[in-house]
């Protein structure tokens, strides 16, 4: 039976942070994996599937359950495979302070494999098999309801819709993007510049890191255009989660099984 922690771990982190090196065929167009520095400078602020999914991942790693769960559901809102994912797996599992519900788990591993990403249909099939017909019958029921509210003919659109706002909100974006403009944004490391001291008789030689950001690359249109931004979802997901990386979620083998 797949076990929560592997697979959440890499699903919350995988399309977060830079890939692995890429090959030939890979290599061609921008990458939509998330560096940290991108994050720290904003740029999850204004994608609700990141902003929510990250926050999530912060929220669980403080003993948050309740508040991680919200927030899977509100990155779900924005078509985040992933979160929907990481729903299904919690559910299953009955983990992170959530009671087991087998037939809901499979609802969210569906509607999370829609795409058909193989990792999540492997999972999917392997949730199907373990059901009992009684739990089918609930599953599709409840998947039904949940397409109706998360799945990509909904998610997508209001995704799109949020980025284009946001875009919209870019200096000189009528004529393109913000190519000249540098951000500066807190960083775990890199550099660091100078504060004031926090209050009188402090040491005034504190330092905050900062690391500089090309506007050209923080607002490159894969970031902000909706249509560019999904193929590189695909990408990300191709180049990022791979068979080793999920490698150590056991599902046995599949059967096809017919609905």
């Amino acid at each position: 039976m797949p076990s929560v922690r592997p697979v959440v771990a890499t699903l919350l982190l995988a399309c977060l942070v830079a890939p692995p090196p890429l090959t030939a065929a890979d290599s061609e167009g921008p990458s939509i994996h998330m560096d940290e520095d991108l994050l720290m400078a904003g740029l999850a602020n204004s994608h609700g599937d990141l902003y929510f999914r990250r926050t999530a991942q912060l929220s669980l790693e403080a003993g948050r359950n309740d508040q991680a769960m919200r927030q899977l559901k509100r990155a779900a809102h924005f078509a985040d495979k992933p979160s929907q994912a990481l729903v299904a797996e919690i559910l299953w599992n009955g983990s992170h302070g959530q009671p087991q519900d087998r037939p809901a788990a499979y609802a969210w591993m569906d509607l999370a494999a829609e795409r058909g990403y193989p990792e999540l249909l492997r999972l999917r099939e392997a949730y199907w098999a373990a059901l009992s017909p009684a739990e089918q019958a609930q599953a599709l029921a409840v998947g039904r309801k949940l397409y109706e509210r998360y799945g990509d003919e909904v998610s997508r659109p209001r995704l799109a819709r949020q980025l284009r706002r946001q875009a919209n909100k870019v200096a000189g974006s009528n004529t393109g993007f913000a190519g000249g403009v540098t951000i500066l944004a807190l960083s775990p490391g890199g550099s660091g510049v100078r504060r004031a001291a926090a209050s009188p008789g402090m040491e005034g030689d504190n330092f905050a890191p900062v690391v500089t950001i090309a506007g050209s690359r923080f607002y490159a249109p894969h970031y902000w255009k909706p249509e560019l931004y999904f193929q590189h979802q695909d990408r990300n997901w191709r180049v990022g989660v791979s068979e080793q990386r999920l490698g150590s979620t056991e599902v046995g083998p599949l059967t096809p099984v017919k609905r």
